[in-house]
């Protein structure tokens, strides 16, 4: 099976990684060391986006369309699976302010844009990126100096490729 990841980590500052490998790849070598492999052969990216909700989901949705219609061309023929993981929230009494209810209105609206044009969509809590240190995305060579929020969307990406190994 073919794996095409989508990782969000909504909020102010959206980040987003991506990377599409098999489950073979992924049967034979952990995530950390599979995406340099991937990012050599541009099959692995991550980014941030700075905008008003509104314009990051429109962001975000053309950045899948272009990167899927990349992928059929790319490699024609190939069966593959579109997965989306994004960061979830509980919106408790803590979440008063209208910053801290942002990553869930970016959620809702990536919700309403995409509807099922994935063929699997999780949510993953804040707490699951915490497996993967800073220590660790720079040994394996995945820092992006000065991009907090696109390192998260890294590593819930890292996250969810483990849970699609096994």
């Amino acid at each position: 099976m073919i794996y095409s990841v989508w990782a969000i980590d909504p909020g102010a500052r959206t980040g987003w990684a991506w990377a599409v490998c098999s489950s073979r790849e992924l049967r034979r070598a952990d995530p950390l060391q599979l995406l340099p492999q991937l990012a050599a052969q541009r099959r692995f990216t991550a980014g941030e986006l700075t905008s008003p909700v509104g314009y990051t989901v429109k962001k975000l949705v053309k950045l899948f369309v272009k990167v899927d219609a990349t992928v059929q061309l790319r490699w024609p023929g190939w069966q593959y699976r579109k997965v989306l993981v994004k960061e979830g929230f509980l919106d408790g009494p803590r979440a008063k302010s209208s910053n801290k209810l942002l990553p869930s209105r970016v959620n809702a609206a990536l919700d309403q844009a995409v509807g099922s044009w994935f063929d699997e969509t999780h949510e993953q809590m804040p707490s699951a990126k915490a497996v993967v240190s800073d220590d660790r995305l720079k040994r394996h060579g995945l820092w992006l100096p000065g991009k907090p929020h696109a390192m998260d969307g890294v590593r819930h990406l890292t996250v969810r490729l483990r849970m699609l190994s096994q």
